[in-house]
């Protein structure tokens, strides 16, 4: 491979290099000596006697002012260079609303309890079915003790209108016989108080006569009254 050389340029070439050379030696040299000026041969009683041009020049720069322009250069350096490379985020706030793209569900229990007792503790392995809480069951026995009398009084009710209809059905104003309970559960003082509103409602029939439309009218109305009862018992 050839090449084809400018012999124009080689003159300009040489000199930029001496020039260049030349500079170099000149800085090297300068460097070199730079702290040839800065000792001074006067003690300063010598330099307080000698004239003020002489004194001036021989007295050495306090180093403050050096000192105070390099700390002013490296801190325009460093607010250039964090000006360029740093990163400044913009935070803006602003009042604003969630909204949800599906449906919303609602996740609560049906009804409130109080705890009484938690069972695990933190870090402890639990499985399927495993109790973790002890709810305090105080409501739920007055709910079931309020379902329970509830339920003793519509057994009681039923009981009695099942009476009353089949003495109305039969035309017997006799005592008529007792069935056993319907309902388990059924508590003794809900029972009395039937045979004693059944016994006087025989009492009172005991002294009426009731025509064949008034007789078919009460039974109409006391077969109504006892489907409702075995309704809401069966329920």
């Amino acid at each position: 491979m050839t090449g084809r050389i400018d012999l124009r340029a080689a003159p300009f070439v040489g000199a930029c290099a001496d020039l260049l050379g030349r500079y170099a030696a000149v800085f090297g040299w300068a460097w070199r000596h730079r702290r040839a000026g800065e000792g001074s041969v006067h003690t300063a009683d010598e330099r307080a006697f000698l004239p003020a041009a002489l004194s001036l020049q021989h007295t050495p720069v306090h180093p403050a002012p050096r000192c105070t322009a390099w700390l002013l250069m490296g801190l325009f350096v460093l607010a250039v260079a964090w000006a360029w490379f740093g990163r400044v985020d913009i935070v803006a706030v602003a009042p604003g609303r969630i909204i949800v793209g599906e449906r919303s569900k609602i996740i609560q229990p049906l009804e409130r309890s109080v705890v009484r007792q938690v069972l695990v503790r933190d870090g402890d392995h639990v499985q399927a079915g495993q109790a973790l809480v002890e709810l305090d069951p105080t409501n739920a026995v007055a709910d079931t003790a309020g379902l329970r009398a509830q339920l003793t009084a519509a057994a009681a009710d039923a009981m009695a209108a099942g009476l009353l209809r089949q003495a109305l059905a039969h035309a017997r104003l006799s005592a008529p016989q007792w069935p056993p309970a319907r309902a388990p559960g059924v508590a003794g003082p809900g029972i009395a108080e039937a045979i004693a509103r059944d016994g006087e409602s025989l009492a009172n029939l005991r002294t009426l006569v009731f025509p064949a439309a008034e007789r078919a009218a009460a039974v109409a109305q006391l077969d109504a009254e006892w489907r409702d009862i075995v309704a809401r018992l069966d329920r």
